[in-house]
């Protein structure tokens, strides 16, 4: 009976395998465990891009924000936007 194996990497881990070339483009990291992520269709992007002009026209330089960026939350998770 083999067993499986789960290897999990810590955000400063999975930071360096991404800088390595050995993760995909659309990677995040819960709990510890990398996972795929579908990619961003052309229909997804043309809504984060209209979306954002009207968040920078709302805010006219009152505040600044991210788009598309990921957030870190603690050190074994950083979920990138969908």
């Amino acid at each position: 009976m083999k067993l499986e194996t789960q290897h999990r990497f810590s955000v400063s881990d999975y930071c360096r395998l991404g800088e390595l070339g050995i993760l995909g483009e659309r990677t995040e990291l819960i709990k510890g465990i990398v996972i795929d992520m579908d990619p961003i269709g052309p229909w997804h992007a043309a809504v984060v891009t209209t979306l954002t002009q009207t968040f920078i026209y709302q805010a006219r330089a009152r505040f600044g924000g991210r788009v598309q960026q990921p957030i870190d939350l603690g050190p074994a998770s950083q979920p990138q936007p969908d």
